[in-house]
Parts: C-alpha cells; sequence; structure tokens
C-alpha cells in the first residue's frame, strides 16, 4: 500500500490533467485541431452526398477512414506520452499513488468546443478514445511502480474541497469555482483534484467508498446518496479543520 499521494482530475477543454498540486499537463492542441478540421471536412462532404442521394445517409469512403485511423493513431501515441509524462512528473515528486475518476462516464461531461469547430465533446471524447486513458495510465503507472486508484467520479466538480458543500451553483463556469457556503474561490479543475484526492486521505470517504485489497483500493458500488452522505459526514467529522493536503 503506498501513501505518497497524487490526485488528478481529467479534462477535455482547458488542459488533459490537473493535479492536486496545482499544476497541469496540457494535449497537443495542434494535433488535436488538425483531427477536427478533417472531422469537419469530412462531416461536410457527408453532407453534400447525403443531399444529393436524397437524404439517404453516406457510407464512408476507405480513404476517409484510413485517414481517421492514421490521426487517431497519432493521437494515442501523443496520449501515451502525456501518460509517461505524468508518471516521470510523480517519481520525480516522490509520489507513488495517483488517483483518478472513473472514466466511465466521461464522455457525458461537455457539450459543444468553440475551440475546436463546434464538435460535440461528446463525439470529440468517443473519436479520440478518452475513456481509454484510466487504462492507459495503471498500464503505464504500474511499470513506473505507481499505484493507480480509481474512484467515483460523482460530485467531484460541485464539492467544494475546502467546507464539503456539494451544490451545482458552486461552479460558476467551466474554468471558476466559488463556493456558494463558504465563499472559497479556485480553479475548478484544481478544485476537483483536491476533492479526488480526498477520497483517499480522509477516513470517512476511504472508508466508506473504498474497498482495500492486496492491490490498494477499488471504488464500492454505492449510490449517489451514500456518496453524498459520506461527502457531508467527512466534513463533520474532526477531520474537517485537520485534513493535510499531500503534494
Amino acid at each position: 500500500e503506498k501513501f505518497n499521494i497524487i490526485g488528478m482530475d481529467t479534462n477535455t477543454k482547458h488542459n488533459l490533467f490537473y493535479f492536486s498540486d496545482n499544476t497541469m499537463i496540457d494535449y497537443d492542441r495542434e494535433l488535436i485541431k488538425d483531427f477536427c478540421d478533417y472531422i469537419k471536412k469530412v462531416d461536410e462532404q457527408q453532407y453534400k452526398k447525403k443531399i444529393q442521394n436524397n437524404n439517404e445517409n453516406q457510407n464512408y469512403s476507405n480513404k476517409q477512414l484510413r485517414n481517421r485511423k492514421f490521426l487517431q493513431k497519432k493521437i494515442k501515441g501523443m496520449l501515451q506520452v502525456r501518460c509517461n509524462k505524468t508518471m516521470q512528473k510523480l517519481k520525480l515528486m516522490g509520489k507513488d499513488h495517483l488517483i483518478i475518476e472513473n472514466l466511465g462516464k466521461f464522455a457525458m461531461c461537455w457539450s459543444m468546443s468553440e475551440e475546436f469547430h463546434g464538435i460535440k465533446y461528446t463525439r470529440l471524447i468517443s473519436l479520440l478514445n478518452l475513456a481509454d486513458l484510466k487504462n492507459m495510465l495503471e498500464s503505464i503507472g504500474n511499470k513506473h511502480g505507481i499505484q493507480v486508484t480509481i474512484i467515483d467520479p460523482r460530485y467531484t466538480s460541485i464539492t467544494c474541497s475546502k467546507c464539503g458543500n456539494i451544490d451545482k451553483k458552486n461552479r460558476k463556469s467551466q474554468e471558476e469555482f466559488c463556493c456558494t457556503e463558504c465563499g472559497y474561490e479556485a480553479n475548478a479543475d484544481y478544485n476537483a483534484s483536491q476533492n479526488i484526492l480526498n477520497r483517499v486521505i480522509r477516513d470517512v470517504l476511504r472508508s466508506n467508498l473504498l474497498v482495500k485489497t492486496e492491490y490498494g483500493y477499488v471504488s464500492k458500488k454505492v449510490n449517489k446518496q451514500v456518496v453524498k452522505d459520506s461527502i457531508g459526514k467527512s466534513y463533520d467529522s474532526t477531520l474537517k479543520d485537520d485534513c493535510v493536503n499531500i503534494f
């Protein structure tokens, strides 16, 4: 069991990984833009074909599929580089335990991307296979001797990491977090990374939401009310004022 811990929030908009030490690792945004340019171009071509053929859906050509597969392969390589960079960063910091969210519902996070030509984030996440980042991080972490714990993502983005207040209105925007209860203000991704970290370092959350195994921790299957109640109890406990941020 490893306890030199750091939390990490995974994103699609302003960064890729945001850590609980208030640092981040970003995508290769030019590569993502190139991919989105191509997707937009293909969408326009398919739409014209559909109009010409009485609104019948058209199959993608072999060339279109080959080009998309080539770009997706480049993006996968870029993500592997970023995951390796993450593990190297943690080793330099003396960390041996990374806490991340379950990315299975990652594709449900965002709506429309202004930066990437209006392509829906749900579609972009699916095309880039970003939900597979969990497996990539676990595999690369294992090679570096870094344990990866995957926690339930519910409420991490709208909970105040200082007082435990859960409120959708805490998120003033995608970038800004301002607690409606205590007034705490922070970068929204940083606040989320703190909540992710707290799932392991706070005793109440760890015991209620995680199960210890010989390899570390795995999430319990609980409903959202259990998650919500556990967050409240963790801040009502004696840990409210003395929980230490482990960077």
